[in-house]
């Protein structure tokens, strides 16, 4: 005898001192038992899923379009930088000073120029894989040379000191 048989059996011998109308009322007992179950446990919680990721699409679509502008302004100045000399002095500070606190977020950033072609660069508060990927990015879109790092640790923080210069021309 197979489980299902065992379970159809019982079933049988349980309604079988029933009245026609208490098996009725367990019958749809039973169905809107299973119809709940499925409404509560497999429907709702798609649903839910369904919305949750719609509003992801939504974010992941804006974070796309957000990048895309981004590269295209990226390829667009690194287009200019290529067909211009790199930047001097007060430009080249102001270009580094932009670059490092929009990428690196530092907790202290501080520029000084060093001649016309030299800036020093101190960061403290940084990541030190988003500083080394962040130094060779200033060194490829602004054709400069880096001349000198420093690298320390200062309590839980990166403090870093880069002597950046451009080429003579």
């Amino acid at each position: 005898m197979t489980p299902t048989d065992r379970i159809a059996a019982a079933w049988r011998q349980a309604t079988a001192q029933r009245s026609p109308r208490e098996r009725m009322i367990l019958a749809w007992g039973g169905a809107l038992s299973l119809v709940l179950i499925a409404i509560f446990g497999v429907v709702m919680p798609l649903q839910d899923a369904q919305r949750r990721l719609q509003r992801s699409v939504v974010v992941e679509r804006q974070q796309l379009a957000t990048m895309q502008a981004v590269q295209r302004e990226m390829k667009t100045l690194s287009a200019i930088a290529k067909r211009e000399a790199p930047p001097r002095g007060k430009a080249l500070r102001d270009a580094l000073d932009s670059s490092a606190r929009l990428q690196l977020m530092p907790s202290t950033l501080e520029l000084r120029l060093d001649g016309d072609n030299q800036v020093v660069v101190t960061l403290v508060g940084v990541n030190q894989a988003k500083l080394l990927h962040w130094i060779d990015a200033t060194l490829q879109a602004q054709r400069l040379r880096l001349d000198a790092a420093h690298l320390r640790r200062k309590d839980a923080a990166i403090v870093a000191e880069l002597r950046f210069s451009a080429p003579e021309a």
